[in-house]
């Protein structure tokens, strides 16, 4: 089947998630037990990301969650050393966004996001401008795996949905991409995707 874009997740394919070494700082900054920091802290993302929340909105969700009451200057801590955990890339897939392009592929780019998140992208990393069509959550109103998230970004493409390659490293999103015709995969790394797009190796 032909594919003429590439519709790429950001974290967990271009972007590393978060090292233990992050997580750990953010539990020992919140002061709570790690499993239930960790619950109240994706119970409260889809908002986040959706952009309704904002941080302070955000963390203190999480604080009465944890039954916790977080102060000015932790809120601060913690907003900050969040944005830092998602801070390191896979330099490998930012070296191959160049290529696809040179191969005749349109890049486009759909990832769950909050905004200030978003904004601290854009102002560091320069792998951006390789993308015809950048679908942030937070500016979308709709998050993965919503049906809206990739509908959105398959009529900014404007084209089939099923001449659209889709790849995302959480088999969930995988799934909801391809009820709504997309060609959908799990991201295994550059080599299968390469691959998948009939690229040489070489060419990497």
């Amino acid at each position: 089947m032909t594919v003429k874009a590439l519709l790429t997740d950001m974290f967990g394919v271009i972007a590393q998630i978060q090292p233990e070494s992050a997580r750990t700082r953010l539990v020992r900054i919140a002061g709570a037990e790690p499993d239930a920091f960790w619950a109240a802290y994706w119970a409260h993302r889809p908002d986040y990301d959706q952009g309704i929340s904002t941080p302070l909105d955000y963390w203190s969700r999480v604080a009465c969650d944890l039954r916790m009451d977080f102060g000015t200057e932790q809120l601060m801590e913690l907003h900050a050393a969040d944005i830092d955990s998602w801070s390191l890339r896979h330099q490998d897939m930012i070296d191959a966004l160049p290529r696809v392009r040179a191969a005749g592929y349109r890049l486009a780019l759909l990832s769950n996001i909050p905004t200030s998140l978003a904004e601290h992208v854009y102002a560091v990393d320069e792998f951006m401008d390789e993308f015809e069509v950048v679908a942030m959550s937070c500016h979308i109103d709709a998050v993965k795996p919503s049906p809206a998230a990739y509908q959105w970004c398959i009529d900014r493409l404007d084209l089939p949905a099923d001449e659209i390659l889709f790849i995302d490293d959480s088999q969930r999103n995988v799934d909801a991409a391809a009820a709504v015709g997309l060609q959908a995969r799990l991201y295994r790394g550059v080599d299968d995707l390469f691959a998948t797009l009939s690229i040489e190796k070489s060419r990497i």
